[in-house]
């Protein structure tokens, strides 16, 4: 699940490693979202947050719970010398290649490959069983190529996925808040994976 909106979201500030907290929205994006996972947070064995506000905060309106594990390889991507700039202020070459998952390497910060290398160590050390993680769209984004969706994902949202050992598997549902266009969460887009 990637944090609810971000007080560095509003002004589209690059906010990697920043710690900022959610605005209002975030926190009614995270209700909403607690809503729409109520019925299916018994099946959960585990819940996991990146140590940043922003997904703490998420973690505990949307969960009901403090994260059982608090996991730095959960982070956004560190933006190194592009923390706090404003991305749409950056020449357009330049937000192109930080979007580029195959290019980018932030200076004195991570590339979009080291985000994905923790992801999947952290996936590899998982137990076997569902996990609720709490994260950023960046991490996401990069886990998500491995099975054809190169997206930003939105505010709140959901995805789950199926992960054997580093391998991530199969997408099995993605789901938007109600401020998006895409359903709310329902046993039938979970039950069916939707086509890449």
């Amino acid at each position: 699940i990637r944090h609810g909106q971000s007080e560095s979201n509003i002004d589209h500030r690059i906010s990697g490693w920043s710690d900022v907290n959610l605005t209002e929205l975030g926190r009614q994006q995270a209700h909403q979202l607690a809503d729409a996972i109520a019925e299916y947070r018994h099946t959960v064995d585990k819940i996991y947050a990146s140590d940043l506000k922003r997904a703490l905060q998420t973690a505990h309106i949307a969960s009901g719970n403090v994260p059982e594990l608090v996991d730095t390889r959960l982070r956004e991507i560190n933006f190194g010398e592009l923390e706090g700039v404003i991305f749409p202020e950056l020449p357009v070459e330049q937000q192109q290649i930080i979007t580029d998952i195959d290019r980018f390497h932030a200076p004195k910060g991570e590339s979009w490959r080291e985000v994905r290398e923790r992801a999947l160590d952290f996936f590899h050390e998982l137990d076997s069983g569902r996990h609720l993680l709490f994260t950023h769209g960046g991490l996401m984004r990069t886990v998500l190529r491995d099975v054809g969706l190169d997206v930003v994902v939105p505010n709140c949202s959901a995805v789950a996925i199926k992960v054997d050992q580093r391998d991530v598997r199969e997408l099995l549902f993605y789901w938007e808040p109600l401020t998006t266009s895409a359903p709310p969460l329902s046993s039938s887009n979970i039950a069916n994976p939707i086509s890449k």
